[in-house]
């Protein structure tokens, strides 16, 4: 980046056109920016204990 260009903060940017579906965890809504996408298979893993159930 140069001085002219302008810096876009990671939570301004929009997913164009990925309708959402809200899971109402808030923790997972903030870090997949509004939810599950409508329409499309999600695989969310992780290690024992980590909650995805």
């Amino acid at each position: 980046m140069n001085e002219n260009s302008e810096s876009i903060k990671r939570d301004e940017i929009a997913t164009v056109g990925v309708e959402k579906i809200r899971t109402m965890i808030e923790g997972f809504d903030d870090i997949s920016h509004g939810g599950m996408p409508v329409g499309r298979t999600t695989l969310v893993s992780g290690t024992s204990g980590t909650g995805k159930t």
